[in-house]
Formats: C-alpha cells, structure tokens, sequence
C-alpha cells in the first residue's frame, strides 16, 4: 500500500513539473536517486521520462 501511494504521489508531482529531487524529498526518500530506483521499478521509467510521455500525451 506504501509503494502505491508513493507511486501515485509521485507521478502525480512529476506531472505537475515538480523537479525529481524536490518530489523525493516531499515524499520522504533520503536522496533522488534511490527514489528514481523505486520510480522506475514500479513504472516501468525514469521519473523524467515518464513525465516526458505524459507531457507529449497531452500535448
């Protein structure tokens, strides 16, 4: 349940345009790049990446 919050809150704030270490730290990780580890294995990509689809999506 933890994973899917983070997960959403995360994608969430990385739609908004939220920088990925400001989204870490928000959500409590202890620095980016373990965030972006556990962004990617639950998304399937980079935090930036993701955003960057969702962008184009809606473009």
């Amino acid at each position: 349940m933890a994973h899917a919050a983070a997960h959403s809150a995360g994608t969430a704030r990385t739609c908004e345009g939220a920088s990925v270490t400001d989204t870490a730290i928000r959500l409590g990780w202890a620095n980016p790049s373990s965030f972006i580890e556990a962004f990617t294995e639950l998304v399937g990509q980079t935090p930036g990446r993701y955003h960057s689809a969702a962008r184009a999506a809606h473009d």
